[in-house]
């Protein structure tokens, strides 16, 4: 499922998370690229154009994983692209 969200603010609201539960930015191509049942290629190209990626971790597996785009974003399951200001 692909979702996706604008904001202009840097603030999120502070929730108590599930006990297991991390969630940290993440680099790791192979990992990426499997949990967005993607290529190395289009994961490696997201992070070339400043893209962020967090993975959440539960009990030390994982679990889920987003991406935050800063600028250019198309987002391909969705068939949208856009600017961010």
């Amino acid at each position: 499922m692909s979702l996706y969200t604008l904001s202009r603010s840097r603030m999120t609201a502070s929730i108590e998370g599930p006990v297991g539960l991390k969630i940290e930015e993440s680099n790791d191509i192979k990992l990426l690229a499997a949990l967005g049942n993607t290529t190395v290629d289009d994961v490696i190209n997201r992070l070339a154009n400043d893209h962020l990626a967090f993975v959440a971790y539960m009990n030390n597996r994982p679990a889920a994983f987003g991406w935050m785009a800063r600028g250019k974003a198309k987002i391909g399951e969705l068939n949208h692209e856009f600017v961010l200001p």
